[in-house]
């Protein structure tokens, strides 16, 4: 789950440039504030692991908890990934690092949670 269409896109070209668009799809939310329709979309849903990406600024650290609340409602694993620099979103750090650098970061995610499981260490 995304903070806003642009970032949206973003990880959904940064997950095909690494060849990883099989292991997710990106969904979107417009904006930092969350949508009760939302909470419709999740509720009674399974994934095998939802991930919140967000900006690094204090609307998405909101967006993120209360994203992760309601993904966690419908019991759906969940990890967060937020812009390491406060000032950035998803899209602005593609620009920075390129696409392919924010593939593997939201690979690493996915890996990490699936080692967590496994019980390995991260």
């Amino acid at each position: 789950m995304c903070e806003g269409p642009a970032d949206t896109i973003t990880a959904t070209v940064a997950l095909e440039a690494v060849g990883a668009d099989d292991l997710a799809v990106a969904v979107g939310v417009p904006g930092s504030k969350w949508p009760t329709e939302m909470d419709t979309l999740l509720r009674g849903r399974r994934w095998a692991l939802v991930i919140v990406a967000t900006d690094g600024d204090g609307p998405g650290r909101r967006y993120e908890g209360t994203a992760a609340v309601a993904a966690m409602r419908g019991r759906n694993p969940v990890k967060c990934y937020r812009s390491p620099n406060p000032a950035e979103d998803l899209t602005d750090l593609a620009k920075r690092v390129g696409v392919e650098a924010v593939g593997r970061e939201l690979v690493e995610v996915i890996a990490a949670y699936a080692n967590d499981t496994r019980g390995g260490a991260a």
